[in-house]
């Protein structure tokens, strides 16, 4: 089967033109969507105790108010002060719009509380851009492997047949569209230093591996792609290990920056409740029910199943399992970090994760699939093309449907008595959407 594919390399961090055009596109759409969407953008940034807000509450909390003892979405410790759940990875990410549209907002004579409109579309416009990027990155990764063709369909397949398209438009205040940006850029980041090793590729890994885990701890899970990549047993994995992080040099601007970072939290947990390390949603009464897990319900029930209200995913999930058997693309790897990933969120005490359309826990997941879907496409385009046509056909259907469930969704999805029939009553009005 290795002859379906290219094997050209990523060797540099400079994208094509046609990437380029990609991420811009995207980007330019997803702006365009959310804006409509989120007319009244400020009760978007503004809604008390809503995920959106906990990760941001940061940047105003530092500069404006100059008070971290007290943000809006905290739970208040013995000590009286007050703990936010939310980690800072995400705050880190926005800060570059944060800063732009606070500037903005000085020099207008706006309301510059951190909490006006201009904060929030500062905001929009920040996670569009990671979203054109990460899909501008994930199609240069395609392109060095497979056809022009396979990988633009790849790219907008994953984008608009997924909840990918929802978390980017609809609920972008959210970590998922940002860590999709981390995980893409884990993986694109992972195939240039297998090529170039030098400090400035291992300083961009450091930064990507340490906001990824500063965003959610669990999701570091995924840093075991760098360290897996293209070993097959436990010699070629110490090999690997021996190769990589020597010399030591390599890697001392990326460990210095990832200190920092770290420090950063650490920090701010030993400002507000005295201690180093914090399970901080432990403050809310949440955890993990280990020996339990909701395994089969997180992918298929009708409350936020996965494979569900993302049913274009089984075509890439087979390809994975198919590469995996065969041990190709580095797909056990990938596999391994899939099944992590699947234990830990059907062990959540709320293992639908809240209100959500699908099962919003796997959207930055699927950067991952990538490769397993370009590679199902030709696998089939080089076999037959009116087989080909066919799957085109029903992946048109799949966009279809999804764009169609994620403008009529209203959260939520996912009570007690959410069952079928309401899946099916949504189904059909998604189906008819825009007819």
């Amino acid at each position: 089967m290795e002859s379906i594919y290219k094997t050209s390399k990523v060797t540099t961090f400079q994208l094509s033109r046609i990437a380029l055009i990609i991420g811009a596109f995207v980007f330019c759409l997803n702006l365009i969507a959310s804006l409509l969407y989120h007319q009244d953008a400020l009760h978007y940034v503004l809604s008390k105790h809503t995920d959106p807000l906990g990760y941001y509450q940061y940047l105003p909390a530092i500069f404006i108010e100059s008070n971290l003892k007290c943000m809006i979405y905290s739970a208040t410790l013995n000590n009286g002060n007050m703990l936010s759940a939310f980690h800072i990875g995400i705050a880190i990410l926005q800060l570059p719009f944060f800063l732009l549209g606070h500037l903005y907002t000085l020099i207008t004579g706006g309301d510059a509380s951190g909490y006006s409109i201009n904060y929030a579309v500062s905001q929009i416009i920040g996670v569009s851009a990671y979203l054109g990027i990460a899909l501008a990155m994930l199609f240069q990764l395609l392109r060095n492997k497979f056809t022009l063709t396979i990988s633009v369909i790849t790219v907008f397949v994953l984008y608009l047949g997924t909840n990918v398209f929802y978390y980017a438009f609809a609920e972008n205040g959210m970590s998922h569209v940002y860590s999709f940006f981390l995980f893409t850029a884990l993986i694109y980041l992972t195939h240039v230093f297998e090529e170039k090793r030098n400090w400035k590729t291992a300083l961009y890994l450091s930064v990507t591996a340490v906001i990824i885990v500063l965003v959610k701890p669990n999701n570091g899970v995924v840093l075991l792609y760098f360290l897996l990549f293209n070993t097959c047993n436990w010699t070629s994995f110490i090999t690997r290990l021996k190769k990589v992080f020597l010399p030591i040099s390599t890697w001392k601007p990326g460990i210095i920056v990832a200190i920092f970072l770290v420090a950063l939290q650490v920090g701010y947990w030993h400002y507000v409740s005295g201690q180093f390390l914090v399970f901080s949603y432990g403050a809310l009464g949440e955890g993990f029910f280990w020996t339990n897990p909701s395994l089969l319900k997180v992918l298929f029930s009708p409350q936020n199943g996965w494979l569900i209200y993302s049913p274009v995913l089984i075509i890439p999930m087979l390809g994975l399992i198919y590469l995996g058997i065969k041990n190709q693309l580095n797909s056990r790897v990938t596999l391994i970090i899939w099944m992590m990933a699947w234990y830990i969120f059907s062990s959540w005490w709320a293992w639908w994760f809240g209100g959500a359309y699908g099962h919003r826990a796997f959207v930055e997941y699927i950067a991952f699939l990538a490769i397993p879907m370009a590679f199902v496409l030709t696998s089939i385009k080089e076999k037959s093309r009116i087989g080909f046509g066919f799957i085109m056909v029903f992946l048109l259907l799949f966009v279809w449907v999804n764009i169609g469930m994620s403008y009529v969704y209203h959260s939520p999805w996912d009570g007690p008595n959410w069952g079928w029939n309401d899946y099916f009553r949504v189904l059909e009005k998604a189906i008819k959407f825009g007819v």
